[in-house]
């Protein structure tokens, strides 16, 4: 056993209320089971694991000491230890976010270190580091934005960093924040259970159990992509990275809930089409995610926090959705709240597309497109052509401009290598969607069946001798059928030998 808590300086009582009773014992259970007798060493924080800076967090709370002690050779007791977990964790979020990222460089951090913060993040949801995690061209996209403007080996100073996360990936830091207190509190809780079962106290080392980690991490987690029918997985163009920062972009889900985003629509396996896009986003009542790859390589998007309804019109509902690019950098347009033309879906309903001739003046009805912000002759973004060229301008009222013109995507239009949309409402919306779907199937088979019964005079539902049935109606209106049957019955009976009707 470790220190004793009557031997321990006890952190002030201001400090100990920040924490859930749980919280604190799990981390009282935590520091006992890795510190000495004489209190804790940085060589035992630095076995803890993956995806947190130890040894920077060492020196935090030996900082905190009072009076503070050399990081190099002295130890730290519980309430410097404790003192630490709260400024990374529990205080105020802009201090939080400032705590952690001092463990990753200070003031000004090269591009190395926001690759190290990043890289960490990722390996913290992902629960152990994968082999490519370093190297992940979607973490580069995103360094790469987040360093725009600045020259080459010139560190980013905490400030704008801290800037460019609170508009890009306000959840970036929270993921940190996280981890640090989960896994502690995953280190307390084994020591508590190994202590119950009279074994000695787990550590991080050797043979020790799997450390489970608290529900709080599911908030920040990638979500789990599922692929369209027929579509060949490890092949979309939403990479569980890219469904990561969007998910960070998105903001954390909701207490108990666990992102589970399925693809809709793939047209590199259901055909590029807008009529089958229409098929099928039709009946999906949550929010979606529309990605678009071009012939150049670029990878645009769309996050809507509102169903994709059919509508000639602007919705201006989805003020929590944005605009954004993957490839070749990542970037986020959020909403401006300056005007509300967030989405305007109009597919087909029939005959061809009139978009080119709506775009080139010759007519005064709606596109049948896929368009964000502007107006309707000069959207934003827009998917047209049937889902072939993608059009796209630098500006609008509705969604923010890029803030460089050097890391803007240039104005024009591009041809469309792939589409996809993803469902991201979760069972919830599934079930609405496979529930109209299947109506559909059972409405259009009672449409097609006949009843024969019926139609030639034999029982059973509505007589087609009824010159007031609605469906022998709705035939002969429409020229497609022409019943007899009726006129004949009402003719007299024709005698022997004469006309009908005709007296000898």
């Amino acid at each position: 056993m470790g220190v004793g808590a009557s031997q321990e300086p006890e952190p002030a009582a201001a400090e100990l209320a920040l924490f859930l009773p749980h919280e604190l014992s799990a981390l009282r259970a935590a520091y006992r089971s890795i510190a000495s007798p004489q209190g804790l060493h940085a060589a035992q924080l630095e076995v803890l694991g993956d995806a947190v800076p130890w040894d920077a967090l060492f020196r935090l709370m030996a900082s905190l000491e009072e009076p503070p002690v050399p990081a190099d050779g002295g130890v730290v007791t519980f309430r410097g230890f404790l003192f630490a977990v709260a400024r990374c964790c529990k205080v105020g979020r802009r201090e939080r976010a400032e705590t952690i990222l001092a463990l990753y460089g200070g003031a000004e951090l090269s591009e190395a270190q926001l690759g190290r913060a990043m890289h960490d993040a990722l390996v913290a949801v992902r629960a152990g580091a994968p082999a490519e995690a370093a190297t992940d061209e979607s973490l580069s996209a995103a360094l790469a934005d987040a360093r725009l403007g600045l020259p080459d080996g010139a560190g980013l100073r905490a400030e704008a960093w801290l800037d460019w996360t609170s508009a890009q990936l306000p959840a970036l830091s929270l993921v940190l924040e996280l981890h640090i207190l989960e896994h502690l509190c995953a280190v307390g809780r084994a020591a508590e259970a190994a202590a119950k079962r009279g074994g000695a106290a787990a550590s991080s080392g050797g043979g020790a159990p799997r450390l489970e980690l608290g529900a709080a991490l599911e908030a920040v987690q990638e979500p789990l992509l599922v692929p369209a029918e027929g579509q060949e997985e490890g092949h979309e163009l939403l990479t569980p990275t890219h469904g990561w920062l969007l998910a960070l972009a998105l903001g954390p889900a909701a207490a108990g809930e666990a992102r589970e985003w399925r693809c809709l629509y793939a047209s590199r396996s259901h055909g590029l089409s807008m009529n089958r896009f229409a098929h099928h986003a039709a009946g999906y009542s949550g929010p979606t995610l529309l990605l678009v790859l071009t012939e150049a390589d670029e990878l645009f998007g769309a996050a809507l926090d509102a169903p994709l309804k059919p509508s000639d019109k602007f919705s201006s509902a989805g003020n929590g959705g944005f605009l954004f690019t993957l490839a070749p950098r990542f970037h986020v347009y959020r909403p401006t709240a300056i005007a509300k033309n967030y989405v305007l879906y109009n597919p087909p309903q029939q005959g061809a597309l009139r978009t080119e001739v709506y775009l080139h003046g010759g007519s005064d009805a709606p596109p049948e497109l896929v368009g964000f912000g502007g107006q309707t002759a000069r959207l934003r973004m827009s998917l047209e052509d049937d889902l072939n060229q993608l059009r796209w301008h630098r500006s609008c009222t509705t969604y923010a401009m890029h803030p460089r013109d050097d890391g803007a995507p240039p104005e024009g239009v591009r041809r469309v290598r792939a589409v996809e949309l993803w469902g991201c409402g979760g069972a919830d919306a599934d079930k609405v969607q496979r529930e109209l779907r299947e109506r559909r199937v059972r409405d259009g088979a009672r449409a097609g069946k006949v009843d024969r019964a019926a139609m030639f005079g034999m029982g059973g539902g509505s007589d087609w001798r009824d010159e007031n049935n609605p469906d022998r109606l709705i035939l002969e209106s429409a020229g497609a059928h022409t019943f007899y049957s009726a006129t004949l019955e009402k003719l007299p009976a024709e005698k022997p030998g004469g006309a009908a009707g005709s007296k000898e």
